[in-house]
C-alpha cells in the first residue's frame, strides 16, 4: 500500500473497503429479477455486470492520483452491486444450460474460478502494487467480453419469452444434436405450460407460486444453506487474511501464508470437482459444517491464549487451523451450496427466489465482514 494511502486506512476505513461490497451486494441482488426478466441470463451479464465490474476496476485505479480513499470505497460499492447480480444469475443459468448428469459436476465451476481468482490475486498482489494488479483486472474484462459473447443464452429463459427457435438454436450449440435439442425443447415447453395451467396467472408472478409446499420448502432449504455460508466466518477471512496472520503473530510471513492457503484450497477443490460424485452430499455438508466450527473454536482458543502470553511455542498453528478450515469449507459448504441451491428448486420459482435467497445471504456477510 503506498505510503499516502496507508497513512489514511485506519481498522475502520479499511474495514469499510472489505464491507461496502458487501453491503452493495444486497443492492444487486435486489436488482437481479428485474434484469432478468427484462433481459435475461446472457444479456444481464454482458450490459450489466461486465460493465460494472470494468467501471469499479477505473474507478480503483484513479485512487491513485488523486490520493483518495473514498474513490476505492465507490469502486468496491460498484463491485459489489456487480457481484450481487452474478451470484443470483450464475447458478441458475449454470443449471440451465447443463446437462442433468452433468449438472452437479457443472455447477461447482464458479468455487473453482473463485479459488483460482484467490489464488492469482496473492501472488501477484504479492509481488506488484494494488495499483499494478488493479490494472491487470481490468485488462481480464476484454477476454471475459469474448466469452460471454460466445456463449448462448438460457433455453428456459428463451421459453419464458416466447422464442422457441431461440431456445432450441441454444441448446443446439450446447449438445451438438439435434434430437437433444428438439427433446429438450419440448421437456421446457411442457413444464411451461403445465405451470402456466395450474396457476393460471402471469408467469413472472411470483407469490401465488410459493404457497405450495413444493416451492416453498425447498427455498427455505436454500436460504438455511446460505445463512451457513455466511456464519462461518469466511468473509472476514477471505478480505481480511493477510491481517489475520500478523495479528496471529504466525511464525510464516502473512503474504506466503495467504498464498499457501489459497492454493491448497484451489487444489481442494479441484480434487472435490473430480472426486465429489463419489460420496453423499449431504455427508459432505455435515463434515464440512462440523469441520468449520473446531476450526473456528480453535483459532478462539488460540487467541484467547495469545492474550495470555502462553501462544509463542504454537505460532505455526494460525496457518494450519486456516489450511484446515479452507480445506474444510470447499469440501462441502463452499463447493456444494450453490448446486443444492440451484438443484433443488422448481423450474417456475428459480430466477425469481434466488436473488431473494442470496439477498439474505448478503445481508448476512456485510454484518459478519464489518
Amino acid at each position: 500500500m503506498d505510503q499516502d494511502f496507508a497513512d489514511k486506512i485506519g481498522s475502520n476505513i479499511a474495514a469499510w473497503i472489505g464491507a461496502s461490497l458487501c453491503l452493495t451486494t444486497c443492492g444487486g441482488n435486489i436488482l437481479t429479477p428485474c434484469l432478468l426478466s427484462f433481459l435475461g441470463p446472457k444479456k444481464t451479464l454482458l450490459l450489466a455486470v461486465l460493465p460494472m465490474f470494468t467501471t469499479q476496476w477505473a474507478i480503483i485505479l484513479l485512487a491513485r492520483p488523486f490520493a483518495a480513499v473514498w474513490i476505492i470505497l465507490v469502486g468496491r460499492g460498484v463491485a459489489g452491486f456487480a457481484l450481487g447480480i452474478t451470484l443470483g444469475v450464475v447458478p441458475s443459468y449454470i443449471i440451465d444450460i447443463s446437462s442433468p448428469e452433468n449438472q452437479g459436476l457443472l455447477a461447482l465451476g464458479p468455487q473453482l474460478m473463485f479459488s483460482l481468482g484467490l489464488l492469482f490475486v496473492y501472488v501477484l498482489g504479492a509481488l506488484v502494487s494494488w495499483w499494478w494488479l488493479s490494472l491487470v483486472c481490468l485488462a481480464l474484462q476484454l477476454p471475459m467480453l469474448a466469452l460471454l459473447l460466445l456463449i448462448p443464452d438460457s433455453p428456459h429463459s428463451l421459453v419464458i419469452k416466447g422464442r422457441k427457435e431461440q431456445s432450441k438454436e441454444a441448446i443446439y450449440w450446447l449438445s451438438q444434436s439435434q434430437s437433444v435439442a428438439e427433446q429438450r425443447l419440448d421437456k421446457l415447453l411442457e413444464d411451461f405450460h403445465l405451470s402456466q395451467k395450474k396457476e393460471g396467472q402471469n408467469p413472472h408472478s411470483i407469490l401465488p407460486l410459493l404457497k405450495k409446499p413444493s416451492n416453498w420448502k425447498p427455498l427455505c432449504v436454500s436460504i438455511s444453506i446460505l445463512v451457513a455460508l455466511q456464519l462461518c466466518g469466511v468473509g472476514p477471512l477471505v478480505f481480511f487474511s493477510i491481517k489475520f496472520f500478523r495479528d496471529a503473530k504466525s511464525c510464516v510471513d502473512a503474504s506466503l501464508s495467504s498464498i499457501i492457503v489459497s492454493a491448497i484450497s484451489l487444489v481442494t477443490v479441484i480434487l472435490v470437482c473430480l472426486l465429489g460424485g463419489k460420496f453423499s452430499r449431504r455427508k459432505l455438508m455435515l463434515v464440512s459444517q462440523f469441520g468449520l466450527t473446531t476450526c473456528l473454536f480453535s483459532m478462539a482458543l488460540y487467541f484467547l491464549l495469545g492474550d495470555l502470553n502462553m501462544a509463542n511455542g504454537i505460532r505455526w498453528l494460525p496457518l494450519l487451523i486456516l489450511v484446515l478450515y479452507f480445506i474444510l469449507f470447499n469440501i462441502g459448504l463452499s463447493s456444494y451450496v450453490w448446486v443444492i441451491t440451484a438443484e433443488i428448486l422448481p423450474n417456475e420459482i428459480r430466477d425469481a427466489v434466488i436473488p431473494f435467497a442470496i439477498l439474505v445471504s448478503s445481508v448476512l456477510w456485510f454484518l459478519v465482514t464489518f
